[in-house]
């Protein structure tokens, strides 16, 4: 195999293949075969990137880049962005063509955006959603922002889109400009990867265009059955190195087809996999576990779950018990094991197809030369291992590489390996300070317990979350400090620490911060194996000595707090989101109050069927509110300030409803204001979905006058919605069939009968004929006849009134028998202007 690799690498070089040779040979073999999909648009024949349409966009791209001013010989481009089609665009036309580009981490924390800044000097900053270009203008030296994706915020109107800037340039332009760049060497610096460093900064990954080119040709000499019209169901992010090197450049190379789940929920895998039927998965191990125990759970063939095409995958970034591997394989899915890092492009070790051993991360990847120290741990070397970037100075520059028995280019990993049969690995122990958390995201728990140093009380801590899903914190008191030797009570100097610990939270990355911690009896001890010479730790050890206190603090699945009856349920995901530690969270009066951010949310149960949780009313029938439900599902949180500025807000629409119903209300006693500002969620992601929950939040609690110009403003762009978002705006418009005041429930059902509604919308007719309350007067019936009602109004609103005859809802109450008439009313005004529909309305009369 040595050699084979040693033959490829000669015949690169010799005939200076790069990833635009790659791209362009696909392009004119596979021509209109889709290369990058969206879950969303998936069957609809909208939306799909072909193989040529990359080509020729990531060219225009490639092309603008090139032709914005520059500090240097090429331009530097920093690229910030979730898993979109324009994200993934944009890093090929860097690649292919010369710019050094390096994507950013989405949970960056401020200072290290800052410092990357710093250090990279870039020239266009390339970014998916306002809040990320506010972040990069907020840094001196980010050069010219772009937006990429959807078009900017109204309030962003200095901003431009690089699609909008490259299509202004004609073939012959972008040709021109291609072949007059500077070309990199196939050892120059291509690309710019950030991972965690062991002390907390990111540590720069430097890549070249042999490092990404010899990967791909040495990955699939180790998978010789892929590339059969592959299909990727894609959610690790393209900043990630199985994200953007495996899957993204891994589908081109072996022909197939990308698709972006949209969000790494299991709802949207489970759903996707359902929908596209993929070949083939990379994911962490926890997938893995949930889509086995979700096979098992409703005792069906895997197959019926992942979509029944499904052939090989990839366990990666974690431990992965032998028994979900074995369950794979009886079913005929060829699961592998690996290893691997962002130094190695991705891959260090896999197991075979069809060699998989218990507990072991498989054989070296062809390329990949190892060496183990005495103690164990792995060095490697070979074509595709990158250098690191120097943490001083300017420009691109490696830092030296390690030298063994007097040669070069070896790169520690801080692993330590034990040798089982057939040149199989298995992972013993851990020499750097990084752990990864059960989904995969790196930790440097150095970075969190360096936060404790000094801190008054606090002798030493432990961060606890290797391959867990969320961090906690052993603590040893300093009893010696008059802060816990003058503490009058147990609580007391709980309370003290849960403090320091909610002031280091503020300072870290969600999946970083701290859920739970617990006091322990005595000193981390040299004695019992948990410390080194240099009183680092053994964490082996600490956490075997202590694993009956980790276990408890993992025992509870999630906060649970009564509210007047009422069981608040709070996930760990969100108590770390949020800041806080499990005992923040109390009942005070109707409502949970979150103790160290002094922010109450309103809980009140209003009748059996509805509970009132912030700003609105929800149909629940029982009693436990699931705040994650709440806040991760947009149709339950849209037009809720309150919920939104308590718990915040994400963009899951693919996790469903839970206990809830879809439909709301709105508290009878709520306060409308002329100075109401809406509560913006911190989410990145679609800005419609921005711009329509802060309609509905002004609908909702402004005065009548202006909530009036709020639903007319709505209704100019609920067509342009897609149709979850339309379906759940809707709703919302809904519950306005209750609004105390008249012009606005008409203006209401003026928006809901002249924009046309998503399927499976059908709900507003009866809801607003039911309500009771006036929806229709002499001044609105006319100005739905005269203005936009046309035929295709006639016809649905025709066809709300079949639906609501055949429901058993007959007879009527002497308030829906008034609404009726008015409704007869709009019809016959309708029928006095447009007579050429007289007969279709007089089937209706």
């Amino acid at each position: 195999m040595k050699e084979w690799v040693q033959l490829c690498i000669d015949t690169i070089r010799a005939l200076d293949h790069r990833l635009e040779d790659l791209v362009r040979w696909r392009a004119a073999e596979l021509g209109e075969k889709p290369l990058l999909e969206s879950l969303a648009s998936w069957g609809t024949g909208r939306g799909a990137w072909t193989y040529r349409a990359v080509e020729q966009r990531t060219r225009w791209f490639a092309a603008e880049l090139w032709s914005i001013p520059r500090r240097g010989e090429r331009p530097v481009v920093l690229l910030w962005g979730d898993n979109i089609a324009e994200v993934a665009l944009a890093d090929l036309a860097c690649l292919q063509f010369d710019i050094l580009v390096a994507p950013v981490n989405t949970h960056i924390e401020q200072a290290d955006l800052e410092w990357m800044v710093r250090r990279l000097q870039p020239d266009a900053c390339l970014a998916d959603s306002p809040r990320h270009r506010h972040r990069l203008r907020e840094i001196d030296g980010t050069g010219l922002v772009m937006a990429l994706g959807n078009s900017p915020l109204p309030d962003e109107r200095e901003t431009e889109t690089l699609s909008a800037r490259a299509s202004g340039r004609g073939r012959a332009e972008v040709d021109s400009i291609l072949e007059t760049r500077s070309r990199l060497g196939p050892d120059d610096p291509c690309t710019v990867m950030f991972t965690s460093g062991s002390t907390g900064r990111p540590k720069g990954v430097v890549f070249t265009p042999m490092n990404l080119i010899i990967k791909r040709y040495c990955r699939a000499a180790a998978l010789p059955a892929v590339g059969n019209d592959e299909c990727f169901l894609c959610y690790l992010p393209l900043f990630h190195t199985f994200g953007r090197f495996l899957e993204l450049l891994g589908t081109i190379f072996w022909r197939g087809t990308y698709v972006f789940a949209q969000n790494p929920s299991l709802e949207t895998l489970l759903e996707g996999m359902q929908k596209v039927r993929p070949t083939a998965l990379i994911s962490i191990p926890l997938r893995w576990q949930q889509i086995r125990d979700t096979a098992l759970a409703q005792n069906v063939d895997p197959h019926s779950i992942t979509g029944g095409r499904l052939r090989w995958g990839l366990s990666a970034a974690g431990h992965l018990e032998p028994r979900v591997f074995r369950f794979f394989h009886r079913n005929d899915v060829e699961l592998c094991s690996g290893f691997g890092m962002t130094e190695a492009t991705g891959g260090i070790t896999m197991s075979p197809p069809g060699a998989y051993q218990d507990e072991t991360v498989g054989q070296a990847l062809p390329g990949i030369d190892l060496h183990f120290s005495e103690r164990g741990e792995m060095s490697i070397r070979g074509p595709y291992v990158a250098r690191y970037l120097t943490t001083q100075g300017s420009g691109i520059e490696t830092e030296p590489t390690g030298n063994i028995d007097g040669e070069d280019g070896w790169l520690a990993t801080g692993d330590i390996f034990k040798h089982l049969e057939n040149d199989q690995l298995r992972i013993v122990d851990r020499v750097k300070d990084i752990y990864k958390n059960s989904r995969g995201q790196t930790i440097a728990p150095r970075r969190v317990e360096d936060l404790f140093e000094g801190v008054a009380g606090i002798r030493r801590v432990f961060l606890v979350g290797d391959h867990r899903p969320h961090n906690v914190l052993l603590v040893v008191a300093d009893e010696d400090d008059s802060v816990m030797r003058d503490a009058p009570d147990e609580l007391s100097r709980h309370s003290y620490v849960a403090s320091m610990i909610a002031s280091a939270n503020a300072r870290l990355a969600p999946f970083e911060r701290v859920v739970d911690f617990a006091f322990l009896q005595r000193d981390f001890d040299a004695g019992q194996g948990e410390l080194t010479p240099k009183n680092s730790f053994r964490r082996r050890e600490v956490e075997n000595n202590f694993s009956e206190t980790i276990d408890t603090l993992y025992e509870r699945p999630r906060v649970e707090v009564d509210v007047e009856g009422i069981t608040v349920a709070l996930p760990p995901w969100l108590v770390r989101d949020l800041g806080g530690l499990a005992e923040d969270f109390v009942a005070r009066g109707y409502g949970l109050l979150d103790r160290r951010r002094d922010r109450l949310l309103p809980v009140r149960r209003i009748d059996k069927r509805r509970v009132a949780v912030g700003d609105l009313v929800y149909g629940l029938e029982c009693d436990e509110v699931d705040l994650g439900q709440l806040v991760r599902q947009p149709s339950l949180w849209m037009g809720n300030p309150a919920l939104i500025w308590f718990g915040g807000a994400k963009d899951g629409w693919d996790v469903g409803y839970g206990n809830f119903w879809r439909r709301v209300w709105l508290p009878e006693h709520l306060e409308r204001r002329e100075d109401f500002r809406a509560i913006a969620p911190r989410i990145d992601g679609d800005p419609l979905l921005l711009r329509v929950d802060g309609h509905l939040q002004r609908i909702l609690h402004l005065p009548p006058q202006r909530a009036v110009e709020e639903l007319d403003a709505l209704g100019s762009i609920l067509e342009s919605c897609e149709p979850r978002l339309d379906r759940a705006a809707r709703r919302r418009l809904d519950a306005l069939a209750h609004h105390p005041d008249e012009a606005v429930r008409c203006a209401a059902f003026r928006v809901l009968l002249l924009e046309k509604p998503a399927e499976g919308y059908t709900e507003a007719f009866g809801t607003f004929l039911e309500s009771g309350r006036s929806f229709l007067t002499r001044e609105s019936i006319h100005q739905i006849a005269t203005l936009r009602f046309g035929r295709r109004h006639l016809e649905l609103l025709r066809q709300r009134m079949a639906e609501y005859r055949s429901a058993d809802r007959w007879p009527v109450t002497d308030a829906v028998r008034s609404q009726l008439a008015q409704v007869f009313d709009l019809l016959a005004d309708f029928a006095r202007e447009q007579p050429d529909h007289y007969h279709a309305i007089r089937c209706e009369l």
